[in-house]
């Protein structure tokens, strides 16, 4: 398994950080009544959604990691956990998106998700 790259940044902002646990029921509608819900996994899954601020060379580095490191995604890999400070493993829900900030920096989004 990959790990972060220690060229990046080893924290995301502090604004624009979020994680929340995937719902882990599925609902099913029923003919007449109310809908039935059961349990999908006892897993639980979080989403994470951060941001970062990087340089020309950091923003190359990131993308060769997601291109080769985590087969553009498919793989997870393993960095800190932002609440507690443990090693966790994610994995990209989506490419990472990216804007310009000016004078060779960018500003990066990302969604991931913690792999239980």
């Amino acid at each position: 398994m990959s790990t972060w790259p220690v060229t990046l940044p080893q924290s995301p902002r502090g604004s624009g950080f979020s994680q929340r646990d995937k719902s882990a029921t599925i609902r099913s509608p029923m003919g007449y009544g109310p809908d039935k819900t059961r349990r999908r996994t006892t897993a639980v899954i979080q989403e994470v959604a951060c941001n970062m601020a990087l340089t020309d060379a950091q923003k190359d580095t990131l993308i060769a990691f997601y291109e080769t490191d985590t087969a553009a995604g498919a793989l997870s890999f393993d960095w800190v956990d932002h609440l507690n400070g443990g090693a966790v493993a994610y994995r990209f829900l989506s490419p990472p998106q990216w804007s310009y900030a000016g004078c060779d920096n960018w500003l990066v989004q990302m969604s991931l998700e913690v792999m239980p």
